[in-house]
């Protein structure tokens, strides 16, 4: 699948285009289930928050600053993460100077929407993340991320409701 991705003359996305593509193939059932994660004001908006992992004005070794981003899964279900980015100063990575950020994930939250398809509802979860690894390497001549990864293990206490039944749960989950 494709779409088209507009940015204003700042570098921000203005729009997404073409998504409803995606949908048209599919069955009812299918479309309900995607239609939030392919919404284009979400796509936009989450774009745009991938530029934030950069600051927009010159920082210094030391420097911090945090965000906050939603991530939409299937059915209904999203995770906000809360990041801390912390600029380290220039490194080299394989014979080039690169600038360097480290990433450690402060919060996790998860949720339900009012309106998901799912057959549970969400009544705890004391979400716990640990970042495994984090690291963004910046190349200021190209203008752009040269590597990222990231690894977070998150464990919680969970408690559901299916069906008038309530069902404890552990998770422990890692997204890299």
């Amino acid at each position: 699948a494709s779409w088209t991705v507009i940015r204003g003359r700042d570098n921000r996305v203005t729009a997404i285009e073409g998504r409803e593509k995606v949908l048209e193939g599919l069955d009812e059932s299918k479309r309900v289930l995607l239609r939030k994660q392919l919404d284009p004001v979400y796509l936009r908006d989450a774009a745009n928050k991938e530029m934030e992992r950069l600051p927009g004005k010159p920082v210094n070794k030391g420097d911090t600053w945090e965000v906050t981003e939603t991530l939409r899964l299937e059915q209904g279900q999203n995770m906000t993460f809360k990041t801390k980015y912390t600029y380290q100063g220039t490194a080299d990575r394989n014979g080039r100077q690169l600038d360097k950020i480290d990433v450690e994930t402060l919060e996790v939250g998860y949720g339900v929407d009012a309106d998901a398809p799912l057959p549970l509802k969400v009544e705890g979860a004391e979400l716990k993340p640990t970042t495994l690894e984090g690291v963004i390497y910046f190349d200021r001549e190209q203008g752009n991320i040269a590597e990222s990864r990231a690894s977070v293990q998150i464990k919680w206490p969970i408690n559901f409701e299916v069906n008038g039944q309530k069902l404890p749960a552990q998770l422990d989950l890692t997204i890299s």
